[in-house]
């Protein structure tokens, strides 16, 4: 009874892993090809007015807030298709990584085609935000495998 349990809850988390990435990757999609595109409109200027967040502080974080999105948008990339278990990548940490990592470098060489510029910095992390989740994933599973 309780492989039963664990399968069907490993069954239904590979597929809720699955939807999610469906959904993130079209998200991102929809943003990589976007002509232009400003991440200043979904930053709550109201809310940070009322913090007394100084104006100066809300232009820096306009400018940058992109930068977090690479990072933990390739994170959280990578941990949905290693949780989806796809047949592209089975279950491995190594495949789930490559793609991720492919798919960082092909988003920049889009956004440089439609003329919006390639950014080092937005693929270095990328490629951090996806080396840590690897790495926390493969850490996970050890300190799993290892409690059993």
């Amino acid at each position: 009874m309780q492989n039963t349990r664990r399968s069907t809850l490993q069954e239904q988390t590979k597929w809720f892993a699955r939807i999610v990435l469906i959904l993130l990757v079209l998200g991102m999609v929809y943003v990589v090809v976007q002509p232009e595109y400003n991440f200043a409109h979904w930053i709550p200027h109201d809310v940070l007015d009322q913090l007394g967040i100084s104006y100066l502080s809300q232009l820096w974080l306009e400018q940058n807030a992109d930068l977090g999105l690479h990072f933990f948008g390739s994170a959280v990339l990578y941990l949905l298709i290693w949780m989806s278990q796809w047949a592209v990548v089975k279950s491995q940490e190594t495949s789930a990584l490559l793609v991720v990592l492919a798919l960082c470098i092909a988003a920049e060489v889009v956004q440089h085609v439609i003329g919006r510029g390639f950014s080092e910095r937005d693929l270095l992390l990328g490629f951090l935000g996806t080396f840590v989740a690897y790495f926390a994933a493969r850490l996970g599973y050890w300190v799993h495998r290892h409690n059993e």
